[in-house]
């Protein structure tokens, strides 16, 4: 547990995506936290994110701890997947609308080439809060049953 300004937080790991992620099993919560003393920490938590500008919440809720799952769900968080031993929340801060990827099961990149005949000269873009310095085609990635075709054109406009 992380203690901020006086109030109690749970403590994650910020990502590169302005996201943070916090594994229950690692926090220090105790094995017989209530679903309220929970849903408390986590207002708290989310409160404290929220402030610093946090676009995201990934929350690794294990099977000892599965209650807190209901107590998330009450603050907005949805599944986003389980997996052997644990269940993965995800809740979205941002204003507009959710970014947030569905899970993986494949992702399929869409990206076209710009060419300005006359000069030679190539469109490359760069991805927000990504790498600096790493350059690309503009492109992006496909919603799920998209058209490839369909997706290549939309993108492109982006």
């Amino acid at each position: 547990l992380l203690r901020v300004g006086g109030n109690s937080g749970l403590a994650g790991k910020v990502d590169r995506f302005g996201g943070v992620t916090v594994d229950l099993a690692e926090v220090g919560l105790p094995a017989d936290i209530s679903e309220d003393a929970f849903s408390r920490l986590l207002r708290d938590s989310l409160s404290q994110w929220k402030a610093e500008g946090r676009m995201a919440v990934w929350l690794r809720v294990p099977m000892p701890l599965s209650r807190c799952a209901a107590a998330a769900s009450s603050h907005g968080f949805t599944f986003h997947h389980a997996r052997g031993e644990h269940a993965m929340l995800a809740l979205w801060l941002g204003e507009s609308e959710s970014r947030l990827p569905g899970f993986a099961t494949h992702q399929v990149g869409v990206a076209g080439a710009v060419v300005d005949e006359s000069s030679g000269k190539v469109l490359v873009v760069q991805d927000k809060n990504k790498t600096k310095n790493a350059w690309k085609f503009p492109g992006g990635l496909s919603d799920p049953g998209e058209n490839i075709g369909e997706c290549h054109i939309s993108r492109e406009e982006n």
